[in-house]
């Protein structure tokens, strides 16, 4: 069977948050040997490392800020408003992942300010 890395997955999002163990179950019998997880927001950070330290050398930390952000949700719609990443965003992440470079695989998303300006 050939083996594989994916190299760009968001197991970090609460849909698999209840389904984890199976997801990666039936990812390890499809021939995956390592997934690096890829923040989306700041506030994913924490939460990325406690789960790549319970499946050590099979989920890597990828950190990072991806161009599209969350907005404030106002209007209580079950579709979450997004915005453009600002100066303000990179400015939060980039103490967190430089306080933690040491467990990261990579750096990324990596966010495109030049693009919403």
């Amino acid at each position: 069977m050939a083996e594989y890395i994916d190299v760009h997955c968001h197991l970090g999002d609460k849909a698999f948050h209840e389904d984890i163990d199976i997801v990666l179950a039936e990812a390890t019998k499809g021939g995956v040997k390592a997934c690096l997880v890829c923040a989306e927001f700041y506030e994913d950070f924490n939460g990325i490392l406690k789960l790549c330290e319970r499946y050590p050398k099979f989920l890597l930390p990828c950190l990072g800020v991806h161009p599209a952000q969350l907005a404030p949700n106002e209007t209580n719609s079950e579709l979450q408003p997004m915005r453009g990443a600002t100066l303000l965003d990179l400015e939060r992440a980039f103490p967190y992942i430089e306080e933690n470079a040491n467990k990261l695989a990579a750096i990324g998303e990596v966010c495109n300010i030049a693009h919403y300006y």
